[in-house]
């Protein structure tokens, strides 16, 4: 007469720490060098903008590729993705 608590659930998806895919080690090393970019170089330059703008599109394309495409779960290239974003955003938009 209670409630039947023993619904089906769906399984986890497991979230690995570094990519497994191709695409998703690409986008995370091209996060890793835009990362150096900004610590050694100089933020008010335009040929800093210039230079950075490239890995910065490359690494957010490909992440969104390896994600969707190739159903990568991996913290690193959400995150790369993620603060990429936010990098394209505020560069972009907000100057």
């Amino acid at each position: 007469m209670g409630i039947e608590l023993d619904a089906p659930c769906r399984k986890a998806v497991p979230m690995a720490l570094s990519p497994k895919t191709q695409l998703g080690k690409w986008s995370f090393y091209l996060w890793l060098l835009i990362v150096a970019m900004i610590v050694v170089g100089n933020f008010t330059s335009r040929l800093f903008i210039t230079f950075s703008l490239v890995p910065l599109i490359a690494s957010f394309v490909i992440g969104i590729v390896a994600v969707a495409r190739l159903k990568e779960r991996s913290f690193a290239v959400f995150a790369s993705v993620l603060t990429v974003l936010l990098i394209l955003i505020f560069e972009l938009v907000g100057e």
